[in-house]
């Protein structure tokens, strides 16, 4: 059934172009599928509702990930989040990720055990292939602290990689 509601053509045709960034944002940060699902679901209700006109394809990609990461700074930060315990195994949530080949698979499940500052650089910089300066102006920082984070991180995730490896 076609809709003729320009609002929500704007918003399908955005979730088809962006589902795999923000979901990928949403994953990263907060580790667990049904979290990532419901701030995947938050972001694109608040497109929706908003209407908002971007300039361009670019300032809209870069809206959607500052809210997809507000919104799993809210979603950590809440009650539930705070004051509960998993009864899953951390790594249930990443079972079955499914990238191109089992190595990329490995990454991004090492990827999510480090803090949420290297996650997000590393995530952003090399599965969604962002310049520096793209990522500095999304998250607020400025791009050295970019380049700082994301060889920090490189490092650390090298580290789990080798020590997992040679277990």
């Amino acid at each position: 059934m076609q809709n003729n509601n320009p609002i929500i053509e704007k918003t399908e045709r955005a979730i088809d172009k962006y589902k795999q960034v923000v979901y990928g944002v949403a994953l990263t940060h907060l580790r667990y599928r049904a979290d990532a699902d419901d701030v995947f679901q938050e972001v694109f209700l608040l497109y929706f509702n908003k209407a908002i006109v971007f300039s361009d394809d670019e300032h809209e990609k870069a809206w959607l990930i500052r809210t997809t990461i507000n919104l799993c700074k809210k979603s950590n930060a809440s009650i539930w989040h705070t004051r509960t315990i998993s009864l899953e195994d951390e790594n249930y949530s990443l079972e079955n990720i499914l990238f191109e080949t089992p190595e990329e698979n490995t990454i991004f499940t090492e990827l999510t055990a480090l803090s949420p500052k290297y996650r997000i650089v590393l995530y952003l910089r090399y599965f969604e292939n962002m310049p520096l300066n793209d990522i500095a102006r999304i998250l607020k920082i400025r791009p050295d602290a970019v380049r700082k984070r994301i060889s920090r991180g490189r490092a650390m995730l090298k580290e789990r990689l080798e020590r997992d490896y040679f277990e």
